[in-house]
C-alpha cells in the first residue's frame, strides 16, 4: 500500500506521518503529476493493482461497503498469489 498526497511536499508529508503515527508509505505529488494520470476530480482514490499492472479495483471517495469490497478483493488476490 502506498498513499499519494497530492499537493504536498515531502516536508508536509513527514511531518503527518509523525503526527498520526502512521507507518505506511506515503508519497508526494506537489505538482498532480500523478494525480493527473488517473483522475480529474474526486478524492481519495483507491486502486488496487495486480503484480502485472492491472487494475483490478478503483473507487473514488468513501464509502464502508465499497472499502470492505476492496478489502474482499485484497484478500482474494493475496489468496491467488499464495500470499499469507
Amino acid at each position: 500500500m502506498i498513499g499519494i498526497a497530492r499537493e504536498q511536499s515531502l516536508p508536509e508529508i513527514s511531518r503527518f506521518l509523525t503526527q498520526h503515527n502512521y507507518t505506511y508509505p506515503l508519497a508526494a505529488d506537489p505538482h498532480r503529476e500523478a494525480y493527473k494520470q488517473f483522475a480529474a476530480l474526486g478524492i481519495p482514490r483507491s486502486y488496487v493493482v495486480s503484480p502485472d499492472g492491472i487494475i483490478l479495483f478503483q473507487s473514488v471517495g468513501y464509502d464502508p461497503k465499497e472499502f470492505d469490497s476492496m478489502i474482499q478483493m485484497i484478500a482474494k488476490e493475496l489468496a491467488r498469489l499464495g500470499v499469507h
